[in-house]
């Protein structure tokens, strides 16, 4: 098998092109694909991220800094407290964004770039 030509790929590649995350939990780093990461909620110096399939990881940094760490494009503040994974939206109305059963505020602030990251039909 020939080997590879790894040079036309920058060294300091964003882990966005991996299509997940290293999160660090007790002594090893477990990565998560961005599709399982659905919404992240702040709490002072640190942030719970929820996941798919219903289980919660707290890390000791600010929503700010979390959400620095991931791709902009699929992921948007919506309020001071919570950030949510646009792909995992499935409905909204007023100041509130749905994802599946589970209710957020959206806050005056957020709500006009909320709106703009949206694909939307129809009138706004």
């Amino acid at each position: 098998m020939p080997a590879r030509d790894f040079s036309s790929f920058p060294s300091t590649a964003p882990i966005h092109r991996l299509g997940g995350i290293f999160i660090r939990h007790n002594d090893y780093y477990r990565k998560t694909l961005y599709n399982n990461l659905l919404w992240l909620h702040a709490g002072g110096s640190y942030c719970d991220l929820h996941f798919r399939d219903g289980k919660h990881l707290t890390v000791s940094l600010c929503l700010a800094s979390v959400l620095s760490q991931l791709p902009s494009d699929r992921f948007c503040r919506i309020h001071q407290s919570y950030a949510v994974n646009l792909h995992a939206i499935t409905m909204f109305y007023g100041n509130t964004v749905c994802l599946g059963e589970r209710e957020f505020p959206v806050s005056r602030t957020c709500r006009p770039d909320l709106l703009s990251r949206l694909n939307i039909l129809g009138n706004r």
